[in-house]
């Protein structure tokens, strides 16, 4: 009996978010302003995807671990910081060029 209650409450725990990334939830999906943007602290999380939006299509970068940064085809730069914020830097593609993905 008591294997079952605590396998009940480590399965509410685990439903609820606890122990998992402090935004818990599925990862989203941001489109970012042209040019350079911080989201503080807690807007965004490692694996969330930013994408940059052009004339030429768009381009896409998942947000990496703390303390790390990603760069996508020269159009997107995506830190992030370790005091939690990112930043991202967002030049779309020209028209007249394919973008990473979309």
């Amino acid at each position: 009996m008591w294997r079952r209650v605590a396998i009940g409450v480590v399965l509410a725990g685990v439903l609820a978010g606890c122990g998992g990334d402090p935004g818990g939830g599925l990862p989203k999906t941001v489109v970012a302003k042209v040019g350079t943007t911080t989201y503080r602290s807690g807007k965004l999380h490692t694996g969330d995807t930013v994408v940059c939006k052009g004339e030429g299509g768009q381009v896409g970068a998942a947000v990496p671990k703390t303390g790390h940064g990603v760069a996508g085809s020269g159009f997107i730069v995506v830190e992030h910081h370790q005091d939690g914020s990112v930043v991202v830097e967002c030049h779309p593609p020209p028209s007249g060029t394919t973008g990473g993905f979309g």
